[in-house]
């Protein structure tokens, strides 16, 4: 009974990690990009569907300004956003089935923002 119990503990857990694990069609991965001031970065990217998707960025601090994160599906809809305030913003969702999406980082300070950019 008790190795029952554990295999199936085991097999779960696994399945789990699998399903909590969504990422980019082309991978996961992080990148630097300098946004202007009063300017917008656009990135189209592919995800996976029935799986957690994640877009991360973290503004360079010099100064500190309110970053707006959005994300659009294949319609131009908003599917996600972050107006959090603030050199940090992430936004987290499911996407139905694999499907394009626009990512949209917005920088509303008068100078660039270097940003680091994690989709998983």
């Amino acid at each position: 009974m008790k190795r029952t119990i554990v295999v199936l503990v085991v097999l779960l857990s696994g399945l789990l990690v699998a399903v909590g694990h969504g990422s980019p069609l082309t991978g996961k991965r992080a990148f630097e990009e300098r946004i202007g001031g009063q300017d917008n970065f656009i990135l189209r990217e592919k995800f996976r569907g029935g799986q957690r998707a994640c877009v991360i960025v973290r503004g360079d601090h010099e100064p500190i300004v309110n970053l707006v994160l959005s994300v659009y599906d294949a319609k131009d809809q908003l599917v996600a956003e972050d107006r959090g305030g603030g050199d940090y913003v992430a936004v987290i969702w499911y996407p139905p089935r694999d499907a394009l999406y626009k990512i949209k980082v917005h920088n509303p300070g008068v100078d660039h923002n270097v940003c680091y950019i994690s989709l998983k």
